[in-house]
């Protein structure tokens, strides 16, 4: 009777014949068992950044006057409290939907952001950096622009020179070989020069303004020969030359004698100004050509480059002020649009000359600029490319129908 009462009470109890086990099933185990298969509470920490996190975005809505639902603060305000205590499933669930109700927000602001802005010396280290970055920029591009503008304008002077001196060359020339045949005609023993219709007075004027021309011309071309420096390819001896050159100016072979009133003179002296100019125009053109081919690759490969670089660091340092003054400034590098600036001088410097939708025009350097500054300006002027050369040729026209013939 025993054993049957507390079978019906629920201990199951059996015996096994073959081993002589006893074994017991007590429900109060299985109930055990049931509660642990339910949720557990979190260790205590945890979820500790994501509550600083809450806290400083729900500091900063208060500041500037976000309104924030009372569900989501007080959600914040639990899980503070329970900080410290292991945390429940629902004060987690809370804490994190609060969090991602308070982002929103707040937007672009964010935790990141604020703790970035609370450190001054943080954002005053990157804003440093780049500082610097465009300070070592703008040494390197001063002078390789002003090298280049002063190599223009050099190379200016030297074409017009060397026009100018052309053409008192030719017109010396025929007055030389004019003088020199009525020199030659003239009867010998005679006393009086004879009447070419040549007054030496324009041509002392003519050969003045020759030999100005001359020594401005070698003036020019020693000032170019700095900015286009001697390399493999310069003709042999042309170093020597130039010294040779610069050598008879200092002993006032390019200024002329006096006195130098005869016809028979000046045309002399024309004939050895006419050979002087020669050599100082060869060494004009060879320093016009070779400063033409160091500016270009520099103008062309360098500059484009370094400008980019340029804009990219004004525009990541006015970023950066408007970002801490609105408090989304971040730690970021930005190496990626460094890069893009890069790669897109680099493009730039293929082309020659860009025109704008107002009709105007800009140059390389400042398109460069421009594709540092604003990175979409590059990908614009790409996909221009790209609709330009992809361009499918206009559908040809249907053919007109036939006219129906006339009914008789």
């Amino acid at each position: 009777m025993a054993e049957s009462e507390s079978v019906s009470q629920g201990e199951a109890t059996h015996s096994d014949s073959a081993s002589g086990v006893v074994k017991t099933a007590v429900p109060s185990l299985r109930a055990a068992s049931a509660a642990d298969s339910g949720p557990r509470d979190l260790p205590s920490g945890y979820l500790s950044r994501e509550l600083s996190d809450a806290e400083a975005l729900l500091n900063y809505a208060s500041e500037i006057g976000i309104d924030v639902a009372d569900k989501t603060r007080d959600a914040i305000l639990r899980a503070r409290a329970a900080h410290g205590t292991p945390v429940t499933p629902e004060i987690a669930t809370g804490l994190l939907s609060a969090l991602s109700n308070i982002a929103l927000r707040v937007r672009p602001v964010s935790a990141l952001s604020l703790r970035a802005c609370a450190d001054p010396k943080q954002a005053r280290i990157v804003v440093n950096r780049y500082t610097l970055v465009a300070a070592v920029l703008c040494a390197i591009l001063l002078p390789f622009s002003v090298a280049t503008f002063v190599s223009s304008a050099i190379s200016d002077s030297i074409r017009k020179d060397t026009e100018t001196a052309n053409a008192l060359a030719l017109t010396l020339a025929e007055k030389e070989r004019a003088i020199h045949a009525a020199v030659s005609s003239a009867p010998p023993g005679a006393t009086t020069a004879p009447s070419i219709g040549i007054s030496p007075s324009d041509m002392l004027k003519e050969l003045q303004q020759f030999a100005i021309a001359i020594r401005a011309l070698n003036s020019h071309a020693r000032e170019l020969s700095l900015f286009a420096p001697s390399t493999a390819m310069t003709p042999p001896g042309k170093v020597a030359r130039d010294q040779q050159l610069d050598a008879a100016e200092k002993t006032n072979k390019f200024e002329l004698p006096v006195p130098l009133s005869d016809l028979q003179a000046q045309a002399d002296e024309a004939v050895a100004k006419i050979k002087l100019y020669q050599s100082v125009r060869y060494r004009a053109v060879s320093a016009q050509e070779t400063a033409a081919i160091w500016s270009g690759a520099v103008a062309t490969c360098i500059l484009p480059v370094l400008y980019a670089a340029l804009g990219a660091c004004a525009y990541l340092l006015r970023l950066f002020e408007e970002q801490i003054r609105t408090r989304t400034f971040t730690a970021d590098g930005h190496r990626a649009r460094f890069l893009i600036a890069g790669i897109g001088g680099l493009v730039i410097g293929l082309f020659t000359d860009f025109n704008v939708a107002q009709g105007g025009s800009l140059s390389p350097l400042a398109l460069a600029f421009l594709v540092g500054y604003a990175v979409d300006v590059f990908f614009s002027f790409l996909e221009g490319l790209l609709r330009a050369f992809g361009r499918a040729p206009a559908p040809a026209a249907p053919a007109a129908a036939p006219a129906a013939p006339a009914k008789s």
